[in-house]
């Protein structure tokens, strides 16, 4: 990463900053998801409303969970050359970086989810919230779409420069502390690097039965009316619902069986859908009873309906009352989540 003159070192020798030239006057631009053909494709922007707030030394974007739990901190190695005012910074993955062929500034691993979630800069100097997100409201207000399903597959969430004159370019008034009004979805996402290089998502014939590019699903035709519209999107009446059903099985006195939960959708759906499902302890308790899994980045391909999820249970002689446990989904996209968590009963057969 190519650095600069640290700030320390302008004061030793005795050259004057104005007290903003630091790394404060800076929102969150732009965050995108991925897409349904590189779902690891993820990127956050931050962009600087005023000059000299390059010196980003030490200081991190932050990434949120739903309910405000923190997944992610990417922290900036060193300071950046470029400090005009209107500069921006790409905090990207390394599969955005081939995706939209740019380098980031700094390079994150996938942590952005869908469902709901928060990103913020440097200890909540600017934050975004989307989704299902229910944590701590502070600077954030009302999610970004939180009734649409949150961050949506080839779509940035970018944030509005219309709110305060002039309306092309960033002001500390384009923050309202409100993500639903501060942001709008933009089908043309733009990463730019703090270099001023642009990237571009590759292209894509919609219509080709191919997914490519920012396509959400591709049918092999052109017509809307069927799930996947002319321009490759995922209609929302096509939209299906996951659930995942209770079981039971019998203990077993010894070794280990598998259980196995199904996963199903309400329909099938025209684009991929992707989950994270773990087991979670009831009156049974992993390691004794059965083995603890969790599977994150699974994908219920486009036109299918189900998918399987084994359990490891473990027999024993003991004498003792049913057990349970229970897997639960979590950051589901791509559908609707009509019933996220299971319960596996597992019936005594040692008598009593």
């Amino acid at each position: 990463m190519r650095t600069t003159v640290k700030l320390s070192t302008l004061a030793l020798l005795g050259i004057a900053l104005p007290a903003s030239a630091t790394f404060h006057l800076m929102k969150v631009v732009e965050v995108f998801p991925g897409t349904a053909v590189a779902p690891n494709a993820q990127y956050v922007v931050i962009q600087m409303y005023a000059g000299g707030q390059q010196f980003v030394s030490g200081h991190a974007i932050t990434v949120f969970d739903r309910t405000g739990a923190l997944v992610g901190t990417i922290t900036f190695p060193g300071d950046l050359n470029n400090g005009a005012s209107q500069a921006k910074i790409l905090i990207a993955t390394t599969q955005a970086q081939t995706f939209f062929g740019v380098n980031a500034d700094l390079v994150m691993s996938p942590a952005l989810l869908s469902a709901g979630g928060k990103v913020c800069w440097a200890n909540n100097i600017d934050c975004v919230s989307w989704g299902n997100y229910n944590g701590s409201n502070v600077g954030v207000g009302t999610p970004f779409n939180a009734g649409g399903g949150g961050l949506t597959f080839g779509r940035a969430a970018k944030r509005r420069l219309d709110i305060v004159a002039p309306n092309t370019t960033l002001n500390a008034g384009d923050d309202t502390n409100n993500s639903a009004n501060d942001f709008v979805a933009s089908d043309t996402p733009a990463p730019r690097n703090n270099s001023n290089v642009i990237g571009h998502a590759p292209a894509s014939n919609c219509g080709n039965g191919t997914l490519q590019g920012l396509e959400q699903c591709d049918d092999g035709d052109t017509m809307s009316g069927d799930g996947c519209s002319s321009t490759c999107r995922v209609e929302a009446a096509a939209i299906p619902a996951l659930s995942v059903a209770n079981i039971s099985t019998t203990e077993g006195n010894s070794g280990t069986h598998v259980a196995t939960f199904v996963l199903r959708l309400s329909k099938p759906s025209p684009g991929p859908v992707t989950y994270t499902i773990a087991t979670a302890n009831g009156t049974a308790v992993a390691g004794s009873d059965y083995t603890a899994r969790m599977l994150s980045g699974q994908s219920i391909p486009a036109g299918a309906t189900s998918k399987s999820f084994a359990v490891t249970i473990r027999g024993d002689t003991a004498v003792e009352p049913n057990q349970s446990f229970t897997v639960r989904l979590i950051n589901v996209v791509g559908a609707t989540v009509a019933k996220p968590n299971a319960t596996c009963t597992i019936v005594n057969d040692d008598g009593t």
